[in-house]
């Protein structure tokens, strides 16, 4: 008989429930019971909800903490709506959409309908979790939109008490997540895993007191980039490892798991899971995360893939035993089993030091024929290891095993190529290299196939820890991952009859025969970076002599070589440096090693050794171009190196240090190959300086030719001493040079000084965008030995170059031109020329088409007196068409006979010739009628044919002007005859 119960608490009655230690029971036959860790389950004796009619059950917590609600639900019902209160208010309320194809967020945490007679359905009742006190008695109201039957409800308390070493934790036992969009069929299709046996689940609703255990865990499915958040209560403090397994729907699954947060410092170890053929379930343990004791938040986050987390357990380990780094031996005698016991004796005393991996061991273990042994050993750090033996034994005599597994992971290097029947002594091997084996418990199998002498055996961490200073040796013989044969590559046979050794700093190293052929053999290490930054790589080789051979190193698989190393072989070891450092950043890296060109030439392969360039300031030259070299960066990130090129990704930057030798204006220039210059930002000294116009993105969807920008909007005027420069990328981008250029160019007294189109000061660019395509894409002009990257030229644009006039005098200024002419043929008239901010003047006149870049010489020589100046280019008025400017000329112009008075600075500036060169003294003189103003004399060689000089004057304005040439001025014999220049010449000029 069904029996429904109703209760009208009086104010005494709450009070009296409130009291109440033990659980408050709703209805008769109902049962409450409780587990460890705040487990509450409510039975129900009638579970039979009608359409739209609520039920209520109360409850009383045994522990205060944060909650969640479950229910077994096995027919009917699209929504469930839930109420939680005190007994004086509601403190929670829910609507939850029992669909098949359920695809709201908000809800992903509830477990709906999958068939009709689908009995392990559960129902969460929301994913906002509650905040319950112990000993306080609250109430559920829960009603379904259609029939249905509910044969319980849990009350889940999800800070999760870790009270034994061993525990399974249900996976959605979270306490916060974000899983993104479910399908409540895929989602209720896993889940199925059974709690494994020595592992006690934490709210165990697996157990036998309770009416309706659950025998499987209840999953969670979550797609990529989200995340499941767990609160441990740990009382033992230690070093725990979690193992989750996943249902896989795609091929694989690649999974983070942090501690405390989900910054990149929280991170414990990421796992890649393969899908199973079979199953599609798969379980791995994470590193050790070392937890202190009470409350640790940890975090699963799914970087890729779709799949169903539906087991997790966790275990404190000890302190393990395997080095993070370097090598661990194990001891020969100290196996776990043998078949058969009997085949195994002691070896002969022997020290066999000469081939020792750390001088040998006194005694040798005899392993005859069908004998398997296992060696047991703990990892401490999850990485990349090799089993490394010495022993003698005729070659491919040992199979190897690894934690049970039926398959034999014996290295080809080892196992191949029998020439050699028989070693004669015993030496160093590299059994099994680049194994990827996770913190923890492993195990070890040698099985022998024929009579095989061992004096050591090892466990060797193989993904080298780079050093950030000092030098990082590499051993040939021991420390690769990978290697792909060829033609005799690396042949034991070779190793049994010409193995070697090499001493380098302290330490021995065994080769590698490396038979260097064209069949592609190549060889790989793994690198763990600690500090970004560029590399300096050197090969200790020796081998057939007088050889020319080319290696190259290769990073991350890519097909572009970071380096080479060119050498000539020699009998002795030899270190060959490469040709350029390697830029690697923090992070781990393959490091693959071939040879690309040389000979047919045998090498022997000892070691590699790296070492991290340091970081200083690029010393900046007075004058000129510097390039900066990505390998001075001081700080960088998202940045890496293909070949010749600079790659920086999305917000990529590198920063560098500039010593200023000279102070002056200075510019920097970027080559570029690829990517989307207009995300660039160029930062000097903390301050913006990105060029408006390089900003401007333009059309740069076909930009793959090289051409640098300017990438400062006016040139910086730098004070002698170290500067600061960083370089940021938004957008990323490929460029291969960076250059810092002094722009404010020395004038020389003879022969031509120019300036390349965009080495200018300032420049006002009208209509950037347009202007900037025509930038990136404009053609290049080559003069000289130099080439330069033109500006368009078109009316309006003018630039302003900077220059210090060594000797005063008149200047010939011309332009590199080019123009198309899209109209017809006629002379342009519209170039203009400002010389320090004075009234533009001057012109050029030019016919066009220019069919390519020509000089075209202002009308009128220019005068610059010594000292810092401003020239002004204009395009006032150019021909129709594109006109592009690739340079600016100036040239020391032949002497006028001129004066030139410069009233506002008081001065008056003679530029003459002298006819007849001679040892002597000049004299110069300024009158103002018949006074004299001002005078300066110098001397003069043989060598002189000019003299360009400024004399001071004081009093009227001069209105003639003198110059004598004598001998010297005790005995003023004429050299040459007097020279008068008068205000009404046409060689006095006024400015």
């Amino acid at each position: 008989m069904k029996k429904r119960f109703f209760t009208i608490f009086t104010a005494a009655a709450i009070l009296v429930l409130n009291a109440m230690v033990s659980m408050q029971i709703s209805a008769e036959g109902d049962t409450v019971k409780t587990l460890d860790n705040g487990f509450l389950r409510i039975e129900l004796s009638d579970g039979a909800f009608a359409k739209d009619t609520a039920r209520s059950f109360t409850f009383t917590p045994a522990e205060s903490g944060t909650y969640a609600l479950f229910a077994l639900k096995n027919n009917g019902a699209s929504t469930a709506t839930v109420q939680v209160s005190d007994g004086s208010s509601a403190i929670a309320s829910f609507t939850h959409y029992c669909v098949q194809n359920y695809s709201n967020p908000a809800y992903v945490r509830f477990y709906g309908k999958q068939t009709t007679s689908d009995t392990t359905s559960e129902l969460v009742t929301g994913e906002d979790n509650l905040a319950l006190e112990a000993g306080k008695l609250y109430t559920i109201s829960l009603s379904f939109s259609e029939n249905a039957t509910v044969n319980y409800i849990d009350v889940r308390k999800l800070e999760l008490s870790i009270l034994s070493d061993k525990v399974s934790l249900s996976p959605s036992d979270w306490i916060d997540a974000n899983v993104g969009t479910v399908h409540v069929d895929q989602q209720m299709s896993g889940g199925r895993k059974a709690v494994p046996e020595g592992y006690p689940l934490v709210g165990d609703y697996t157990s036998s007191q309770l009416t309706s255990p659950v025998k499987s865990f209840r999953g969670v499915y979550f797609t990529s980039s989200k995340y499941l958040k767990y609160t441990l209560d740990v009382q033992t403090a230690g070093y725990y490892t979690f193992t989750p397994s996943l249902s896989i729907y795609n091929n694989s699954n690649m999974v983070s798991l942090y501690a405390n947060g989900l910054e990149d410092s929280d991170k414990v170890g990421e796992i890649c899971y393969l899908k199973d053929s079979d199953t599609g379930v798969v379980s791995k343990s994470f590193p050790a995360v070392y937890l202190n004791a009470g409350a640790n938040d940890i975090y699963f986050l799914n970087l890729s893939g779709e799949g169903y987390f539906d087991g997790l357990t966790a275990e404190r380990k000890d302190a393990l035993t395997v080095n993070a780094e370097g090598t661990t031996f194990l001891a020969l005698n100290e196996y776990a089993d043998v078949t058969p016991q009997e085949n195994v004796s002691v070896g002969s005393a022997s020290s066999n030091t000469a081939n020792g991996l750390v001088g040998g061991k006194s005694k040798a273990l005899k392993f005859l024929a069908g004998t398997d042994v296992t060696y047991t050993f703990d990892i401490l750090e999850t990485g990349t290891y090799s089993v490394l033996l010495e022993a003698k034994s005729a070659l491919g005599g040992i199979e190897t095993y690894f934690d049970g597994s039926t398959q034999n992971d014996t290295h080809a290097m080892y196992i191949t190529n029998a020439a050699s029947s028989q070693m004669t002594k015993q030496m160093p091997w590299t059994l099994v290299s680049g194994k990827e084996l996770e913190a923890g418990t492993h195990s070890i199998t040698l099985s022998f196939t024929v009579d095989t002498e061992v004096w050591q055996a090892c466990v060797k961490r193989t993904d080298i820890a780079v050093k950030p200073t000092g030098k990082t040796v590499i051993a040939a013989r021991y420390d690769f991952i990978d290697y792909v044969s060829g033609n005799d590559w690396w042949s034991p046979a070779g190793q049994v009859l010409q193995g070697g050794s090499f001493n380098i700093a302290g330490s021995t190293y065994y080769n590698i025969i490396a038979c260097n052929n064209t069949s592609g053999a190549l060889i790989t290490y793994k690198v763990n970076v600690n500090e970004t930054g560029w590399y300096d790589m050197s090969l200790y080789l020796n081998g057939s002599a007088g050889k020319s051979l080319v290696w190259s190193v290769y990073a991350d698989g890519s097909d572009a070589a970071s380096g080479t190393a060119t050498f000539t072989t020699a009998a002795a070891v030899t270190k060959h440096p490469f040709d350029n450092a390697v830029y690697l950043t923090a992070g781990t890296h393959a490091l693959t090693f071939k040879k690309t060109s040389g000979v047919q030439a045998d090498t022997r392969l000892f070691a590699i050794e790296l070492e991290k360039v340091p970081a200083a300031a690029v010393d900046v030259a007075a004058s000129g171009k510097t390039k900066i070299p990505f390998a001075a960066a001081v700080n960088s990130s998202g940045t890496s190196i293909s070949g010749a090129d600079v790659a920086f990704e999305n917000n990529g930057f590198a920063e560098f240090k500039l010593n200023i030798s000279e102070k002056g204006d200075y510019m920097f220039f970027l080559t570029s190959t690829q990517g989307a210059p207009g995300s660039a930002q160029a930062i000097v000294d903390g301050v913006n300086k990105t060029d408006p116009m390089y900003a401007e993105t333009g059309n740069l969807a076909t930009h793959t030719d090289r051409r640098e920008m300017r990438i400062v909007e006016d040139s910086v005027t730098l004070d002698q001493g170290e500067h600061t420069f960083r370089l940021e990328y938004a957008n990323g981008g490929v460029f291969s040079k960076l250059e810092i250029r002094r722009i404010d160019k020395i004038l020389s007294p003879s022969g031509i000084t120019r300036f390349g189109a965009r080495e200018y000061k300032t420049g006002n660019i009208n209509n950037k965008g347009w202007w900037f395509g025509y930038q990136v894409w404009g053609d290049q002009y080559k003069v000289d030995g130099e080439t330069y990257d033109n500006a368009v030229f078109h009316s309006g644009v003018d630039f302003t170059y900077a220059l210090n006039v060594e000797k005063a005098g008149f200047y010939n200024v011309r332009l590199l031109l080019n123009n198309d002419n899209s109209g017809d043929a006629k002379t342009a008239t519209g170039i203009k020329l400002s010389v320090d901010g004075g009234a533009a003047s001057n012109s050029i006149s030019y016919s066009c088409p220019l069919a390519a870049y020509t000089a075209q010489t202002f009308d009128e020589t220019v005068y610059l007196p010594a000292g810092y100046h401003t020239v002004q280019v204009i395009a006032a008025n150019p021909a129709a068409g594109t006109t592009r400017i690739a340079a600016v000329e100036f040239e020391k112009a032949d002497s006028r006979n001129a004066v030139m008075i410069n009233a506002s600075a008081g001065t008056c500036t003679f530029d003459f010739a002298i006819e007849a060169p001679a040892e002597g003294v000049v004299v110069m003189a300024v009158y103002s009628g018949e006074e004299l103003v001002g005078v300066v004399s110098i001397p003069v060689t043989e060598e002189d044919t000019a003299v360009s000089e400024t004399v001071p004057y004081t009093g009227g304005q001069p209105d003639s002007a003198k110059l004598f040439i004598w001998n010297n001025l005790t005995d003023v014999t004429p050299l040459v005859k007097n020279i008068t220049v008068l205000n009404t010449d046409d060689n006095w000029i006024v400015k």
